[in-house]
C-alpha cells in the first residue's frame, strides 16, 4: 500500500488487482494487467509504479496507467526510491 496523501491511496493485490482510495471510499482500477502486483510506490501522485510477477512494471502518470519494460520476466517483490529518476526495484 502507498498513499500521496490520506485521500490518495493505492493498494495492489493477486491477478492485477488494485484498488484506489480517495478520503471516502475505495474503488477499482483497471492498471492493464492480470499478473499478480507484489508492491506500489510513488513519487507523488503523479508518478506511481506498482510492480509484480513476471517482470510487471505499471506506471501511473496521473492521468492513465501503461506497461514499462522491466527487462526481466523475474518476480518484482517491491520497489522504492527517493524520487521518479532514483527508483530502485527489491526483487
Amino acid at each position: 500500500m502507498w498513499g500521496a496523501s490520506g485521500s490518495d491511496v493505492y493498494a495492489v493485490g493477486w491477478r492485477g488487482a488494485m484498488v484506489h482510495y480517495d478520503g471516502m471510499s475505495w474503488s477499482a482500477v483497471d492498471a492493464g494487467t492480470f499478473n499478480d502486483f507484489n508492491a506500489v510506490w510513488g513519487a507523488g501522485a503523479g508518478d506511481v509504479f506498482a510492480v509484480g510477477d513476471r517482470g510487471t512494471i505499471q506506471h501511473f502518470d496521473g492521468r492513465a496507467w501503461s506497461a514499462m519494460d522491466s527487462g526481466t520476466y523475474s518476480t518484482l517483490e517491491g520497489v522504492w526510491g527517493k524520487s521518479v529518476d532514483h527508483c530502485v526495484d527489491l526483487g
